[in-house]
């Protein structure tokens, strides 16, 4: 029998995702080292396989009928944004597990958003079900209250503040990584990225293009022939300390990738956000920063490599980052507490 069974969006190429699973795990297993964890999978497990058995999506219904505990995320999956087919296929998990007589708990997540009434009454239906729920970010942890008020909530954090903290090496203060993702209504297109790469050039920086998912070095890749700048390219990689690698050769980070903005406030970058999603505003908000602005209406490309020139060498407040981590934990302590562990 599984003792943890991770439902979210695993086994696609999203270091994001794949980080949020592996940091999770890890510190899942540093609390309880004799737990056996599995998590449903797409067909390209990440670095976490090296802990956490990947059962394929196919498998699904068996692996919920053996496991001691369904733990719904990490991840913002009870949402519409995407489509609200995602809020289906999650909840048909936990009606899984309700059949079986598993306990549920939803961990490291955000809700929302939930734009159509049946979104937001699958996601009610889900989240009442669960023992416990851990969220990570404010505006979740008002909704989840809304749409759940009898369950037991807690404010967390993203669940890729619990990777290991690693040493960079030496920085290259001019230089800028940008992180783009592609965003179907977004005005941030190649175009608008490659002009920002070049206004970033003709301030004296250098540019390192940094994917997080394989469509964002697509996108990049045209951006940066557009630009006419020469830059590399790396990514995506196949490790967060990869990733906390090639950002800390940076000075500063451009990024339209939460957890390009969390692995870059890991390696002491200046960051600079563009905002697609809430996650992103509440991220920099607790940081102490705003967005730089917004993907549907951006500003000037010219104006945005000059405020991310400004911005070079002003980092994250240490003890904000480490609050953050601190509130992480959390999510540990909500599994554990449903595991009826110490």
């Amino acid at each position: 029998m599984t003792d943890v069974l991770f439902c979210g969006y695993f086994g696609f190429g999203n270091l994001g995702d794949e980080t949020l699973l592996g940091a999770l795990a890890g510190e899942t297993l540093r609390r309880e080292q004799g737990l056996s964890l599995a998590a449903l999978s797409g067909p390209q497990p990440g670095y976490w396989k090296e802990s956490v058995e990947p059962i394929p999506r196919t498998r699904a219904a068996a692996a919920v009928r053996s496991a001691r505990l369904l733990c719904m995320g990490p991840g913002g999956i009870f949402q519409d944004a995407t489509s609200t087919l995602s809020c289906v296929w999650y909840a048909e998990k936990v009606l899984r597990a309700k059949r079986a007589g598993v306990p549920v708990v939803h961990v490291g997540q955000s809700i929302g958003p939930l734009r159509t009434r049946i979104a937001r009454g699958i996601a009610r239906w889900a989240l009442g079900c669960s023992g416990g729920v851990a969220v990570r970010d404010d505006r979740s942890l008002r909704l989840a209250e809304e749409l759940a008020p009898e369950v037991p909530i807690t404010r967390s954090a993203d669940a890729a503040w619990l990777v290991p903290s690693w040493s960079v090496g030496e920085r290259a203060p001019r230089l800028v990584a940008l992180a783009p993702r592609p965003w179907r209504r977004a005005g941030t297109t190649p175009e608008w990225w490659g002009r920002v790469a070049r206004g970033l050039a003709e301030l004296g920086c250098d540019v390192l293009w940094v994917g997080f998912a394989p469509d964002d070095l697509r996108l990049a890749g045209e951006a940066k022939r557009l630009s006419g700048v020469a830059a590399d390219a790396v990514g995506p990689h196949a490790r967060p300390e990869e990733a906390v690698a090639a950002l800390g050769r940076c000075g500063g980070l451009l990024a339209m990738r939460l957890h390009a903005l969390i692995l870059g406030a890991l390696a002491g970058l200046s960051l600079n956000g563009v905002s697609y999603d809430p996650k992103i505003d509440g991220l920099l908000d607790r940081l102490g920063q705003a967005p730089l602005c917004g993907a549907a209406s951006p500003y000037d490309p010219t104006d945005v490599a000059q405020s991310v020139a400004r911005s070079l060498g002003h980092v994250p407040n240490a003890a904000a980052v480490e609050r953050e981590r601190e509130l992480a934990r959390r999510n540990v302590d909500v599994i554990m507490e449903a595991l009826g562990e110490p």
